[in-house]
């Protein structure tokens, strides 16, 4: 046996240090989103009338957008329609008639590996710091949902998401509200993110 605890020759070998959750999703369709606006499948659902769990099925790619008969799939219709493009444009070309099953997987790395997935990915960064701040942006959006633009936009500047944390005064003077309404929305918000399921995903990266 050697020093490390192993046995020399066939022995088992150490364990890679990362284990990292990929996740297939429809980037024609995030794409077409993001253009118009909206960031989150709550966004356009609201916009196109399309529900919320078939837009995700879409984006996850475990819906085929074209029917056996050969047509589009009425949701999808809408969904172009809201978007300004054609349904062609909204998918990848191999999966119009075939969705995924599967679309995570779970690949263990080492740390070179994880840096050479972050340089092809991002071009430069700690891989690490990439990984967990896509996951903040993932869990802070989904937790948001639930609330109306306007309470999004004072929670997003009063917690510093896109910048700089602001003041009650300031986020008043921005959206030509008083400083005591503002705080009221504020208080009306984070009350609707502290239900349980929203308030584990929320509870760190936010006050409350």
């Amino acid at each position: 046996m050697g020093s490390d605890g192993f046995v020399g020759g066939g022995g088992m070998s150490r364990p890679k240090d990362y284990n990292v959750q990929i996740k297939v999703r429809n980037a024609p369709l995030m794409k077409m989103m993001r253009a118009n606006g909206y960031s989150t499948s709550a966004e356009l659902s609201r916009a196109c009338g399309v529900n919320q769990t078939t837009i995700s099925a879409y984006l996850n790619l475990r819906k085929a957008p074209i029917k056996s008969d050969g047509d589009w799939a009425l949701p999808v219709i809408r969904m172009a329609d809201c978007l300004n493009v054609i349904p062609e444009l909204l998918f990848p070309e191999r999966h119009l008639y075939s969705p995924i099953e599967n679309n995570t997987r779970e690949v263990e790395f080492d740390w070179q590996e994880m840096m050479q997935l972050s340089h092809e990915a991002n071009g430069c960064g700690d891989p690490l710091l990439d990984i967990e701040a896509s996951q903040a942006t993932e869990d802070v959006n989904e937790a948001l949902e639930v609330l109306g633009e306007k309470e999004i936009f004072i929670l997003k500047h009063r917690h510093g998401f896109d910048g700089e944390e602001k003041s009650l005064r300031e986020i008043g003077e921005m959206l030509g509200l008083s400083t005591e309404r503002v705080r009221q929305i504020e208080q009306k918000s984070l009350r609707l993110l502290r239900h349980p399921d929203r308030a584990k995903k929320l509870v760190q990266y936010v006050r409350l």
